[in-house]
């Protein structure tokens, strides 16, 4: 027998599920932070090496803005459904890779290492937001209604 309350879609829960990002770009949200994470740990694990050419806005000041453009962008892609925020988000790290290969053997190894990881969770990351899931969830992101406000 048939639930009679299965005619009504506008039930606030199945409304609610719908608005839940899927794993994977949870996942993706989780390795993008842990690599900006750990570009701030490499900032200030080198800060004193950095402070003898620059000053502190100088080394501090673009991380900040990277951080802010990142979550400004990640909020977009992962939980406002704006697929040309991922790309923007994928140009903008492909840049800041291709920026940073020529100095990739300059740096010490130990920064060469964890630059690795850096680069290689954000790939990982993008790898989980282009998944069939995250693809299907964009895809659908016309068929959800806007979220009502409270009063």
């Amino acid at each position: 027998m048939n639930n009679w309350l299965d005619k009504f879609p506008d039930d606030p829960v199945e409304q609610a599920a719908a608005r839940v990002p899927p794993r994977s770009m949870l996942m993706f949200v989780y390795l993008l932070a842990a690599s900006l994470a750990l570009g701030l740990f490499t900032i200030a694990a080198t800060y004193s090496a950095q402070a003898q050419l620059l000053s502190l806005p100088e080394i501090v000041l673009p991380e900040v803005i990277t951080i802010a453009l990142f979550g400004v962008f990640i909020w977009l892609a992962a939980f406002r459904r704006k697929q040309w925020a991922l790309w923007v988000l994928v140009i903008f790290c492909a840049a800041r890779f291709v920026f940073f290969l020529p100095s990739f053997l300059y740096v010490p190894r130990w920064v060469q290492v964890v630059t690795a990881v850096y680069f290689g969770l954000q790939g990982v990351a993008f790898w989980f937001a282009f998944r069939a899931t995250s693809r299907r969830w964009y895809a659908s992101a016309r068929d959800v209604p806007p979220a009502k406000k409270k009063t």
